[in-house]
């Protein structure tokens, strides 16, 4: 997770994993990966935050 979305990572690693299970987590780490840097308006680590809102918000 850090090679993609950076140190940063480190202080909500323990929150996401809590609340979500490793493979939505690879899922969406995945896609966020895949998505070209143009298509990224702040940074990996808020599209990747964006992204794991999203699924709690469609379940």
């Amino acid at each position: 997770m850090r090679e993609v979305l950076g140190p940063e990572i480190e202080a909500e690693l323990p929150a996401i994993l809590a609340h979500h299970s490793a493979d939505r987590v690879t899922r969406v780490l995945d896609r966020v990966r895949d998505t070209p840097p143009e298509r990224i308006r702040k940074s990996k680590l808020a599209l990747f935050c964006d992204l794991i809102a999203k699924i709690d918000r469609h379940l």
